[in-house]
């Protein structure tokens, strides 16, 4: 379980510690809010966003190919070819 040590030093020195054990990011940004909190910030809320992913895809039509005289691999590019 991951641990969390979350540690402020004011200007007059004062340390102000909070450590913690979770495995759940709701927990850790509830526990995260309150140090803060104590320590003299003031907010309405934190919150968790989750935004779904989208997987891009790029289509690739490159393709590598042999020269037997050179003995050489290359990356052929057709649509670098095709421009004028």
């Amino acid at each position: 379980m991951p641990t969390f040590t979350l540690k402020c030093t004011d200007e007059d020195s004062t340390v102000t510690t909070k450590e913690f054990k979770s495995a759940y990011l709701q927990e850790v940004v509830e526990k995260t809010g309150d140090f803060l909190r104590g320590v003299g910030y003031y907010f309405d809320d934190l919150t968790i966003v989750k935004v779904e992913e989208t997987e891009e895809t790029i289509e690739d039509e490159s393709y590598e190919e042999y020269d037997p005289i050179t003995g050489t691999n290359s990356i052929i590019d057709p649509s670098y070819l095709n421009k004028n």
